[in-house]
């Protein structure tokens, strides 16, 4: 063997191997970061003529009067109204009925000063007719409904006059609190009344020791 062989035999030797660059590195792929989710949000009820639930019931519509003055809250998974006025909580299902709500709206104290979109100042003249004594007025449907049925029988008006269109007119130019009832609601509030003055003649016919005689004529 020559010198040079022997030469580049022991080079070879001394050499190292190459490693492979990237064999035994891993690579990592960085997850995707997560969006953070909203909270789920429970939905409240309100009073703007629809109620919602938290267990996705279908909607109900409140017609009655009185939701005006209430607003349905949820307070442990149960319906309550809470008083828009003094802020009390009552039973405010809307499939129950809504009588205790009508009676806590006229029985509430703080209604009386904080509903001054029903307030008006009206003059009383005294019997002098010198001084007028000036208050506070508040709107009652109930007492409306009352002096129409009585207009309607002292004058002995069709049912039917509630009806016409230039009477309600009048009537929502005159006050646009008043909902104008119909013609069925109007006979059922003269039989209402005709019953309650029957019982109260029977009363005093009772307690009369004399006789009494009446005639009509028809």
């Amino acid at each position: 063997m020559s010198s040079s062989d022997a030469l580049s035999n022991t080079l070879e030797k001394s050499t190292p191997s190459e490693d492979p660059i990237g064999t035994n590195i891993q690579t990592t792929q960085e997850a995707p970061q997560s969006q953070p989710q909203e909270p789920p949000t429970d939905t409240t009820t309100t009073n703007e003529g629809m109620t919602n639930s938290t267990s996705g019931v279908r909607k109900r519509k409140l017609t009655s009067e009185v939701w005006n003055h209430f607003k349905i809250v949820e307070i442990k998974e149960k319906l309550k109204a809470e008083c828009n006025y003094c802020k009390a909580k009552l039973l405010g299902d809307p499939k129950q009925d809504t009588s205790h709500l009508r009676d806590h709206f006229k029985s509430c104290k703080l209604r009386t000063t904080r509903d001054i979109r029903q307030c008006m100042m009206k003059t009383t003249p005294t019997t002098s007719g010198k001084t007028v004594v000036v208050s506070a007025y508040t709107f009652d449907q109930e007492n409306a409904r009352k002096e129409l049925s009585v207009m309607v029988c002292l004058h002995e008006y069709p049912l039917s006059f509630v009806d016409h269109i230039g009477f309600r007119r009048f009537c929502n130019a005159l006050q646009p609190l008043f909902k104008v009832i119909t013609r069925n609601t109007l006979k059922s509030d003269i039989l209402k009344s005709t019953m309650m003055k029957r019982s109260k003649t029977m009363n005093v016919l009772e307690r009369n020791k004399s006789q009494v005689a009446i005639t009509t004529d028809m």
